[in-house]
């Protein structure tokens, strides 16, 4: 009775760390991913770009619910300063292992805008920075001519990661910058964000490894669930020969 008391209790461990274990893997399955540009103030370090920054928020996998309202914000050129805008990604790379986004992917970075007096080209950006803000590199960069003046319009572009692949080290982010060059002086143009009516958002390439990716502890926990089944399914065996 003791042995299957015992049997039991391995059992009833396994499963709850099994559990434990595969919400995290589960959410770092690889494949593309869509951030919301999200109203939600981000509470790290600014990135450091040598710009005004109209925003410094939060980019989330969970599109935003309710009815009201869209969030504007301005990017371009204001008393002689370049403003840009930018969203962070809600969860950071694990701290000593990095994540690689393969080369040749394609990202898109889906807007809604409204140009003003003159046309331009709107940029966009996907960065990685660190805890102080810096940044460490890009992952992908696109541009696109805006030409309709006083309209509201939508727009998604292409960003391109080149030929080479890039690795986002432990405790680094993701993070979108949008910047406007406009063609005349003192221009610019709004982002609308941040509710159902307007998704503005950017969206991973196929060989996304599932940002970001599990800490080697989860990994563990989940192997650890699968050696204890194992060890289960052993002893059940030797216990039912001896009868």
């Amino acid at each position: 009775m003791k042995q299957i008391g015992k049997l039991k209790m391995v059992l009833v461990l396994a499963l709850v760390t099994m559990l434990v274990a595969a919400v995290p893997v589960a959410a770092a399955t690889p494949g593309s991913q869509t951030w919301y540009l999200t109203k939600s103030e981000y509470i790290g370090a600014a990135a450091v770009d040598g710009t005004l920054h109209s925003c410094d928020n939060v980019m989330s996998k969970d599109a935003p619910g309710g009815r009201c309202c869209c969030s504007i914000e301005w990017i371009g050129e204001i008393c002689s300063l370049d403003m840009t805008a930018w969203w962070y990604s809600e969860g950071a790379q694990p701290e000593g292992i990095s994540a690689t986004f393969p080369a040749g992917g394609i990202w898109y970075v889906n807007l809604l805008y409204w140009n003003s007096i003159g046309s331009g080209t709107l940029l966009a950006e996907i960065v990685y920075v660190d805890e102080s803000g810096a940044i460490g590199g890009t992952i992908a960069s696109g541009s696109v001519p805006i030409t309709a003046m006083w309209q509201l319009k939508e727009v998604s572009i292409a960003c391109d990661s080149g030929a080479v692949s890039k690795t986002v080290p432990g405790k680094n982010r993701l993070a979108l910058r949008l910047a406007y060059d406009a063609d005349c002086w003192a221009d610019g143009m709004l982002i609308f964000y941040g509710a159902p009516d307007c998704l503005s958002s950017v969206v991973s390439p196929e060989t996304d490894p599932g940002f970001p990716t599990p800490e080697l502890s989860t990994i563990l926990l989940l192997g650890s669930g699968l050696v204890c089944l194992a060890g289960y399914r052993i002893m059940a065996r030797r216990n039912s020969k001896t009868r």
